[in-house]
């Protein structure tokens, strides 16, 4: 299986990571670009783009924690169906946080930078995926 794209995430070939689009956060009632053209938001897709790249990046960086061969997670995750399925939901409530909440990941306050992860995303990437019987977050060996 290989990793593929649809209205709700791409997949960035570049860094093998999957991406939100602006669609998966409208059909989940996120209006993003409404919130940046009410504060005037000179270049609305440039600044979704980032915001979306950042959400991923967040996500990628946090499931890489969990063990040393991050490139099989980044794969399994790309080819497993069900596994696409689980960053998709874990990145659509991490976008939902940091929208909320802001971004902590760049406090100067450490307490604050471990809050950084919202506790949904990381309940999502801690389910079983269901064709390995582990999580994502595995930190044993493979």
């Amino acid at each position: 299986m290989r990793p593929y794209s649809n209205d709700y995430m791409i997949y960035d070939e570049v860094t093998g990571h999957y991406v939100l689009t602006e669609r998966a956060l409208e059909d989940n009632g996120v209006q993003i670009r409404q919130r940046l053209t009410r504060n005037r938001a000179t270049n609305a897709t440039a600044v979704i783009n980032r915001l979306l790249g950042h959400v991923s990046d967040m996500v990628y960086n946090y499931i890489h924690k969990f063990n040393f061969d991050n490139k099989r997670q980044d794969m399994i995750i790309a080819t497993i169906p069900s596994c696409r399925y689980i960053i998709q939901k874990a990145m659509l409530s991490q976008c939902e946080y940091l929208l909320m909440n802001g971004d902590l990941s760049r406090s100067v306050e450490a307490d604050k930078r471990a809050m950084a992860i919202d506790d949904n995303a990381r309940a999502v990437l801690d389910t079983a995926i269901p064709e390995l019987g582990y999580p994502i977050t595995y930190a044993g060996g493979y």
